[in-house]
């Protein structure tokens, strides 16, 4: 059954559901969880179990942060991969990064 449900979004809105199982997805996994997608207006969504992975439209996300400087810089947040979990944060140790990298 169902082990763990993870949720990877954006300052935007946007966002991936991952649904985990334990045990292998049913062959009709996939029309229930367009269903279930459509029901709920998830923008993305997919289901892992051992060995199997089934993708609905993406598996990722793009986060844009706005730098103090007026840059923009876009990262594409790709599901079972590190992310940071804070926007602001991120947003925040960019500034710093850059500034830094300024003044070598």
């Amino acid at each position: 059954g169902l082990e763990a449900c993870h949720f990877l979004g954006t300052q935007t809105g946007d966002m991936l559901v991952s649904l985990i199982y334990g045990e292998p997805m049913h062959s009709d996994w996939r029309a229930a969880a367009e269903a279930m997608r459509a029901e709920l207006s998830l923008p993305a969504l997919l289901g892992r179990a051992k060995g199997t992975r089934v993708v609905l439209d993406r598996d990722s996300v793009d986060e844009t942060y706005a730098l103090h400087d007026g840059r923009r810089l876009t990262y594409r947040q790709v599901e079972g991969s590190f992310s940071n979990p804070s926007a602001a944060m991120c947003e925040k140790t960019l500034d710093w990064l850059c500034e830094s990298a300024r003044l070598i």
